[in-house]
Formats: structure tokens, C-alpha cells, sequence
């Protein structure tokens, strides 16, 4: 927990306004996200040898009542034609591996043969 503190004590000594610490601390959690799925060093070139792509959204909505979906059709009528407004806070682009396209589509559920055009469950495994 030591580096905790260090990145607490860093964020204080930044001298911005505690109303722009929780932007901060946002940005920091992304960023460390994509630390955790991201590419291990193993796969880096592999993924700049490739063209998938994995985009991170934050949508800020706000509304009158607490908001508790996560269906993204339900938020983009919310937001343009509802009575919420929204907005995209921040967006993380970075470029992964094929094997790791394969793994991020099955994590949604999705069937990477959509996308990945020569996916094969028997060689590329179906988890």
C-alpha cells in the first residue's frame, strides 16, 4: 500500500482542485485497467502487427433518478431522445493482439469469427 500513499500524496502535491481530484483519480483507474488487460510485453509486437483495436468510453449521465443500466441501446436513447443528458468523458484507444481480440470478443460474449476473419474455435480455442 505504500505506493498508494506515494500516488496520494503526488495527486495532493499537484496543486489542482480537490473538484478535479475525482477526474484525476478516474483517469488513473483507466489507465491502470488497461494496464491489467493489456498486452503483456510478449504481446506487443504482435499486436502492432495487427489491426484490432479496443476503445474505452466513460459516458457521464445525469438524470433526476439514479441510473442502473449498462445497456448501451437504453443509453443512447437516454441521452438523445430521453430525459437524461450524457456525454463522453474520456475515451482510451490502444491497439491489441489477435489472440487478445479473441479474448476481449468471447469476454463479451460475442463470437470472434465476426471480426476476426480467420478465427477457428479448434486452433484459437473456445473458451
Amino acid at each position: 500500500m505504500d505506493i498508494v500513499n506515494r500516488i496520494y500524496d503526488e495527486i495532493l502535491n499537484l496543486d489542482i482542485p480537490k473538484s478535479e481530484i475525482k477526474d484525476v483519480i478516474l483517469g488513473l483507474q483507466e489507465a491502470l485497467e488497461l494496464l491489467v488487460v493489456g498486452e503483456t510485453v510478449e504481446g506487443e509486437q504482435e499486436a502492432a502487427d495487427t489491426n484490432y483495436f479496443r476503445t474505452v468510453l466513460r459516458v457521464e449521465i445525469l438524470t433526476d433518478s439514479f441510473w442502473n443500466s449498462d445497456d448501451l441501446a437504453e443509453v443512447a436513447y437516454a441521452i438523445t431522445d430521453g430525459d437524461a443528458s450524457g456525454v463522453v468523458t474520456n475515451v482510451i484507444n490502444s491497439k491489441v493482439s489477435r489472440s487478445k481480440m479473441i479474448e476481449l470478443l468471447q469476454d463479451q460474449g460475442s463470437d470472434p469469427s465476426f471480426l476476426v476473419s480467420d478465427y477457428d474455435a479448434d486452433t484459437d480455442g473456445e473458451r
